[in-house]
């Protein structure tokens, strides 16, 4: 088990290499991503944005609807059937 210094520094080198090319293949995977991490980022943000400004949201709305009752009207009955389906799903699958 005693290995000589040489050895131990040039498996050292051997791991440093192995991890500087990870390090390039996982950079290159993600550059080709970078759109999709970007919306993500931009999404995920605008969230938290949105959730610390919640009368903002509620006002927007109001707008909506003051401008918009008829397509308001539409859009709230597909989310309560997208709701209802999301429930039934749940309690199908033991969600």
């Amino acid at each position: 088990m005693n290995l000589s210094l040489s050895e131990i520094g040039r498996r050292r080198g051997a791991l440093v290499e192995r991890a500087h090319n990870e390090r390039v293949e996982i950079g290159r995977l993600l550059d080709s991503q970078r759109k999709l991490i970007h919306m993500a980022d931009a999404s995920v943000s605008l969230a938290k944005f949105v959730a610390t400004k919640k009368h903002l949201l509620v006002v927007a709305a109001l707008a909506f609807a003051v401008s918009q009752p008829r397509r308001l009207l539409r859009w709230g009955i597909r989310a309560w059937r997208l709701d209802r389906f999301v429930r039934k799903a749940r309690r199908f699958f033991g969600v």
